[in-house]
């Protein structure tokens, strides 16, 4: 891939980021952590609902030629991101009870300036 894409997806990649942290915080979330590594996969923000902790994955698409953001997460990626959820909570000294696993896709169309936001829960 060129060196020119890769940083674009990254800020399209940062940018969905930040516009799904400003949407969960609106709806009285907590930001935990962010951009968490794991050997598995890389957490895009830990939150907190309630007693309830929430990994959120985000997907952002500028162009449905490969697909909306929502049919991005495939059966790999899924299980790969299980994998750095469990990683996560194995890492804590403390006993996590009550957790679950959301994704945030979004969807930009550039020539209206308009991103869709469609939350997803509890997909684990």
């Amino acid at each position: 891939m060129h060196m020119l894409a890769v940083k674009h997806n990254q800020l399209v990649g940062k940018w969905g980021e930040d516009l799904a942290l400003d949407f969960l915080m609106r709806r009285k979330y907590v930001l935990v952590e962010r951009n968490v590594k794991t050997s598995y996969w890389e957490l895009d923000l830990v939150m907190k609902q309630n007693d309830c902790l929430v990994f959120i994955e985000v997907k952002t698409r500028t162009s449905t030629v490969y697909g909306s953001a929502s049919e991005m997460i495939n059966f790999t990626k899924n299980k790969s991101l299980k994998q750095g959820v469990q990683e996560y909570m194995r890492r804590q000294k403390k006993l996590i009870s009550h957790f679950r696993l959301d994704v945030i896709a979004i969807d930009v169309n550039k020539t209206k300036q308009q991103a869709k936001i469609q939350h997803f829960k509890d997909v684990w």
